[in-house]
């Protein structure tokens, strides 16, 4: 218990440091951080959403034993990865190198002024690099991307979700497992790397009217919008020419991380402590941890010089 005291104790002065710098950004009249940019990026900047769950303690309650008992919910944890772009030769396809994180369980606009703040330690000078913003299609992300980008910024939908939606409408017309299915899935699953949504979306269009008066209609027509409404956020052979990522991988792997810790058998984390707890990891990740530590400790008083009291004595 005692161990958990004060790695709740630490993670909570992290938090506290990352507040801080997010006020010297944010704040009228504050002065900015001064610290060193980190890893500078140049060139481009990937920057990938995500979010992933965490169970936290809810409502309270006493049962008849008197033994206290908390509903189990979750919580949205948000996860950015901002990272460098590299060119593997010899898969002939765009790396996310260097990579640090942010993390927080918190509204979406307060999670976007930490996603800045992190942006900003990486390149001193946001507005001479190539912006990349990749997610998937939930409009928490896109609604707020707006104010992070520049005039060279460029937004994509991660094709892993973009195929998925494309197995889920399979699925739907052909029925999951059957060959029919598979074939089709892999055939528009192509056609949407190759060349795009515009004929993939008249395909299923087609799929659409063909159901007048099915149970699949309603199915295949949200699909339609999904598409729709990401469809200039899918231009993958353009990506591609240009030499930029497709995937959130780089998220994606930082969500398993966090899911590792804090989904372990029977745990459930209060709201605080797993906010804490995710500061914490955050800091490791991004090799912060040594600096953020000491930076974190309390201030020592001001002692005499050793020379002084060897003089005095």
């Amino acid at each position: 218990h005692k161990s958990e005291q004060m790695i709740d104790a630490l993670g909570c002065r992290l938090e506290q440091q990352r507040q801080q710098e997010i006020v010297a950004h944010f704040e009228p009249g504050t002065a900015p951080p001064n610290d060193e940019v980190t890893a500078e990026i140049t060139g481009t900047m990937v920057v990938c959403i995500d979010a992933g769950k965490a169970p936290i303690k809810g409502k309270e309650s006493v049962d008849g034993d008197n033994r206290r008992r908390y509903d189990r919910e979750f919580r949205d944890v948000k996860v950015a990865s901002i990272s460098a772009l590299s060119w593997d030769g010899s898969r002939r396809q765009a790396r996310c190198t260097d990579t640090s994180y942010v993390a927080g369980i918190e509204h979406a606009d307060e999670f976007f002024r930490r996603v800045w703040v992190e942006m900003n330690r990486r390149c001193s000078d946001l507005s001479r690099l190539c912006l990349v913003f990749i997610g998937d299609g939930a409009e928490w992300i896109w609604q707020r991307v707006a104010d992070l980008d520049n005039q060279s910024s460029c937004r994509i939908l991660d094709f892993c979700h973009a195929a998925e939606h494309l197995a889920e409408l399979c699925k739907l017309l052909d029925g999951e497992g059957s060959e029919r299915c598979r074939e089709r899935f892999r055939r528009w699953r192509a056609q949407l790397g190759a060349s795009g949504p515009g004929q993939l979306l008249s395909e299923i269009e087609q799929e659409r009217d063909a159901a007048v008066g099915s149970a699949k209609r309603d199915g295949i027509q949200a699909q339609i919008n999904y598409f729709e409404v990401n469809r200039q956020r899918m231009n993958y052979p353009l990506y591609r020419d240009d030499g930029l990522p497709i995937g959130s991988g780089a998220v994606e792997s930082a969500c398993k991380n966090v899911a590792a810790r804090m989904k372990r058998s029977g745990t459930t984390w209060t709201l605080a402590g797993a906010k804490h707890l995710l500061q914490l990891r955050v800091s490791m990740m991004n090799s912060r941890f040594d600096r953020d530590f000491r930076q974190s400790l309390p201030a020592l008083p001001d002692l005499p010089d050793l020379h002084d009291l060897q003089a005095a004595a």
